[in-house]
């Protein structure tokens, strides 16, 4: 079998408990091929459990969001925050740094998985009446929430290749990101609905403010980002990898 762990999986889990790293090595030392999404995910692996795996870019399901569309009435009083509840994803920095710049917009906050002590961190300086935790939401409700937000935000420390990224801007959305591997290789259509930042200084509001111009701009994906980004397609790759694999 193949072993393809999520982000959560090695960055977080590997890290907390000394039960999960036992059976986590189990599992991956008995597949035969380890895909990951991220050069900090591969490095982890080998780190903690000397696992080796191979970098695969995560594919998005293409049809089911050009079918979905991108969304007519979004909202430009709020942005989104796409990524795990863990330092890691900086979203306490976030908040933070919205309320040390004193900026009137709300932020919704999904959580695909989180740290328990770090929530209770972010809800502390959370604004109840702007703000909102939405939890963990299916794949439906993500792409629900997605299409009803203009700016999405996702600045993790590590390198990940975000699926949930990939889906925001097919969806319509811009996202504003830290310099990354990731940004540097995704088709031009898309990286053009990237706001790239350093996260220092004021960076949020001149983020914010290029991010909901530029989403006044419609989406429109290229051939290129169609292919490369279809499911199926990273599903082939990892395929050839496997048979690359046997070959030798």
């Amino acid at each position: 079998y193949v072993s393809t762990p999520q982000g959560s999986e090695v960055l977080v889990r590997l890290e907390e408990s000394f039960l999960y790293r036992i059976f986590a090595y189990l599992a991956h030392k008995r597949a035969f091929l380890v895909t990951v999404d991220s050069i900090a995910m591969k490095k982890k692996l080998k780190e903690i459990i000397n696992v080796d795996s191979e970098v695969v870019q995560n594919g998005i399901p293409i049809a089911e969001l050009l079918k979905i569309g991108t969304g007519r009435n979004k909202k430009d009083d709020k942005f989104f925050s796409i990524r795990g509840l863990e330092e890691n994803y900086q979203v306490y920095e976030i908040v933070k740094q919205r309320n040390q710049e004193d900026l009137n917009i709300g932020i919704e906050i999904s959580c695909p998985f989180l740290n328990e002590n770090y929530k209770e961190k972010v809800l502390s300086i959370l604004d109840e009446n702007k703000d909102k935790i939405l939890g963990k939401l299916d794949r439906a409700e993500f792409h629900h929430v997605l299409q009803n937000h203009s700016v999405v935000i996702s600045v993790p420390l590590s390198d990940s290749s975000p699926r949930s990224v990939y889906e925001a801007i097919f969806l319509g959305c811009i996202v504003i990101a830290r310099r990354n591997q990731y940004v540097a290789k995704i088709p031009n259509c898309m990286s053009k609905r990237v706001i790239l930042t350093d996260c220092k200084g004021n960076w949020l509001a001149k983020a914010l403010k290029e991010a909901f111009q530029k989403a006044q701009e419609a989406y429109s994906p290229s051939r290129e980002a169609i292919y490369e980004f279809d499911q199926s397609k990273s599903i082939n790759r990892t395929i050839k990898i496997l048979k690359e694999e046997r070959l030798d």
